[in-house]
């Protein structure tokens, strides 16, 4: 940031196109997990086989699946590999597609997770009460 005649910081090219950078990032991070999501619930359909929603605990019941563990393993290993060649080459920091790419598989993985939670959502009778109606006074 550099100061201008007066003294007060002002702007530089490198900060507005680390803005700009980041709001494309964030872009392509939306995008990414919107895309996914969409995807994978298109192809997904109803929830798995065996899923079951427990009105009295308020819990679904999921059987078991190497899925979370994939991708939990993914997000490591891609944030694993981001700091080491951070790590490594600082500059890549600045490096739109390093940091673009980067934020398009964390969107990857973000619409991933959000789809198989609303499939699980669907399992909720519609009748059920929700926190906000229960939060409400009885009049």
């Amino acid at each position: 940031m550099g100061l201008d005649p007066a003294g007060r910081p002002v702007a530089n090219g490198n900060e507005a196109t680390a803005r700009t950078s980041l709001a494309a990032a964030i872009g392509l991070w939306m995008a990414a997990s919107a895309t996914c999501f969409g995807l994978l619930l298109w192809r997904a359909g109803p929830p798995p086989a065996g899923a079951r929603f427990d009105p009295a605990t308020r819990t679904c019941e999921v059987p078991g699946s190497v899925v979370p563990l994939i991708l939990i393993i993914g997000i490591f290993l891609t944030k694993y590999a981001a700091g080491i060649e951070l790590a490594l080459q600082g500059n890549l920091i600045t490096d739109s597609h390093f940091v673009w790419g980067l934020a398009s598989l964390y969107g990857l993985f973000s619409g991933a997770f959000l789809a198989r939670g609303w499939r699980l959502w669907r399992l909720i009778p519609p009748s059920m009460p929700t926190v906000h109606s229960l939060m409400q006074p009885n009049l």
